[in-house]
């Protein structure tokens, strides 16, 4: 009984370090990484200064900052499961980004693909800004390209259309995976039901 009392709580915890996604609509939670992600559709067509000046006390996106690129990165390999190569692009294979482009926003509106154009709080040559874009084919499409890429950098006070920020804000430590719930209530049902055991062998 206590071998699988162990093997239980193990699994659980084996369970609570792999990546979980929740999505609350206008943003989404990375609960390995502890971080909130707005949509980047909410900021698309937006410059990176506007957006700037609204990260402060009483503004439009009041509690949330932007993202650095190393953090868009993690989010992806935390999503994939892949590490990501820096600089340059990783392809992927079976579509790991999908749910994640769906999540965070289609900010392209390309028909046969769908991806996220975000800017980041990494600076590029005076005055610009970089940006990363998470690409996915729609499921119609012959193509198998799913890929993770620094898209290039953007001009601070610029709008660009096809373009938003990734802006991150620290969520509440310790968001429960339901799963790792429901092992850990197993094994605590299971040690409940061991000591009761032992106690009517003992009695």
């Amino acid at each position: 009984m206590k071998k699988s009392i162990a093997a239980l709580l193990c699994l659980g915890a084996l369970q609570s370090a792999n990546a979980a996604l929740i999505d609350s609509g206008s943003f989404l939670t990375d609960t390995t990484s502890t971080l909130d992600w707005l949509d980047v559709t909410t900021t698309q067509g937006q410059s990176y200064n506007d957006v700037l000046s609204q990260l402060g006390a009483g503004g439009a996106y009041d509690g949330w900052r932007y993202a650095t690129t190393a953090e868009v990165q993690t989010l992806v390999e935390n999503t994939t499961g892949l590490p990501v190569l820096n600089p340059g692009q990783t392809a992927f294979t079976g579509n790991p980004l999908a749910n994640l482009v769906t999540m965070l926003g289609d900010t392209e509106q390309g028909g046969s693909w769908k991806a996220v154009l975000g800017m980041t709080s990494d600076s590029g040559s005076s005055g610009t800004v970089y940006s990363n874009r998470l690409l996915t084919y729609v499921p119609s499409s012959t193509f198998d390209d799913y890929s993770y890429l620094e898209y290039g950098s953007q001009t601070m006070s610029s709008t660009y259309s096809h373009i938003g920020s990734f802006l991150v804000r620290n969520t509440a430590v310790g968001v429960p995976e339901p799963a790792s719930m429901a092992l850990f209530g197993l094994g605590l049902a299971g040690i409940g039901f061991a000591a009761r055991r032992k106690g009517k062998l003992t009695a």
